[in-house]
Order: structure tokens, then C-alpha cells, then sequence
């Protein structure tokens, strides 16, 4: 498994950033899943998270704006392959979109639905 580190700017309450509510154990944990699951995008320098909880996704941080939850987790890795990830907002950032092949693979996992992997495509509200 590839190094994971923790990013206290996504932790410290950092206006500009958004912020895990959960706790780093479960950040962690939410990485090395996604990270052995393969949803990964084709560069292999960034991969994309969720944490669900039996039908439905879990609330794993907030945007910056502290209001909107947000259940999708963005990992990415520097040159000398270390990770880091934070909470990501697929609404305002496009670089924050999962790839439509990460956003299938959670389909066909039954994670996601075509409907909502759709609105996802598009930066579409969607309730996760």
C-alpha cells in the first residue's frame, strides 16, 4: 500500500479549504479502499472515495463554505508518490469530478446509481 499522510490544512479549520468531519483513522481508511479498489484515474495520481454506509453514502467532510456536506473524497499524490486527500466538491471544482470510469465502477458496485452518476457527470445537486 502506497504512503498516505494527513493534510492538517483539510483538519484545521482552514477557511479556503474543506474540511474532514471524520475522524483520520476513517480518512485513512477511506483512502486505502479506494486506493486497493482501483478508482483511481488512468494517470494513477489521483484517485477519488466514498465511505458508504449500507445504502447510502456517509457524510465524510464539509466545502469551505462550512454548509454543504460532502460524501466524495479526492486523493492525490505527489512526486515522490505520497498521498494526501481531502473532501471534495464535484459541484464547484471540476478537478474535484470523478472520472467516468471511477463514477461506473461505483455503479456497477451498486454504490451509486446511473441517475446520480449522471448528475455527478454534469456538477449536478445529488443526493448521495
Amino acid at each position: 500500500m502506497p504512503s498516505y499522510t494527513i493534510n492538517p490544512q483539510h483538519r484545521d479549520g482552514n477557511p479556503n479549504k474543506s474540511q474532514w468531519t471524520v475522524l483520520e483513522a476513517d480518512e485513512k481508511s477511506i483512502f486505502d479502499v479506494s486506493y486497493s479498489a482501483g478508482w483511481k484515474d488512468e494517470d494513477d495520481k489521483k484517485c477519488f472515495g466514498i465511505k458508504n454506509s449500507g445504502t447510502t453514502l456517509s457524510v465524510i467532510g464539509r466545502c469551505k463554505d462550512r454548509i454543504i456536506d460532502l460524501k466524495i473524497a479526492k486523493f492525490v499524490s505527489d512526486h515522490q508518490f505520497i498521498w494526501h486527500g481531502y473532501p471534495a466538491n464535484y459541484r464547484t471544482n471540476q478537478q474535484d469530478k470523478p472520472s467516468t470510469s471511477i463514477l461506473k465502477k461505483w455503479v456497477d458496485e451498486d454504490f451509486i446509481t446511473k441517475s446520480k452518476m449522471g448528475k455527478i457527470t454534469r456538477g449536478q445537486k445529488c443526493d448521495l
